[in-house]
């Protein structure tokens, strides 16, 4: 089994900026950093962060450069051929599922009072697959088998 999730908590770099796909979908962009380490030995690093559909439009509306955020996704990373030099390219992104306001900065006149009313939006997921029919009813015991079995 693979698994790809990560949750990144942070300092917004800048403001998102929205745009439209081609497909009519909305998209968001904006940047995360955070820090590793203490003193001189701090060390950055800046996440690129991609919203789709209605966690774009939010983030569009609410994410601005300065406010803590928490971002909970996926991570990947595109690949493309570089015309003037031919040469391969990569960049990593997450791709967001939530994006949690966790610290609103001192400039933002909307910030809530209290941290209950502090906004989320969760991209909605693919419907889960149907659950499967119960179990059977374990079968009566039967003579000589013993209860106390670890497993």
């Amino acid at each position: 089994m693979a698994i790809n999730f990560i949750v990144v908590g942070g300092n917004v770099g800048r403001d998102a900026e929205v745009r439209t796909a081609n497909s009519g979908n909305q998209v968001a962009n904006f940047s995360v950093v955070t820090d590793w380490g203490y003193g001189d030995n701090k060390e950055s690093e800046w996440h690129d962060i991609v919203c789709f559909g209605k966690l774009a439009e939010f983030a569009g509306e609410r994410i601005k450069k300065g406010m803590g955020v928490t971002v909970v996704g996926r991570v990947k990373t595109r690949s493309w051929e570089d015309r003037d030099t031919g040469k391969r390219m990569y960049k990593t992104s997450i791709i967001a599922n939530t994006v949690d306001v966790t610290r609103w900065p001192a400039n933002q006149p909307a910030a809530p009072a209290a941290p209950a009313a502090q906004p989320q939006y969760t991209q909605p997921q693919t419907p889960a697959a149907p659950a499967a029919p119960a179990a059977p009813a374990a079968p009566a015991q039967q003579p000589g088998m013993d209860d106390d079995i670890p497993f």
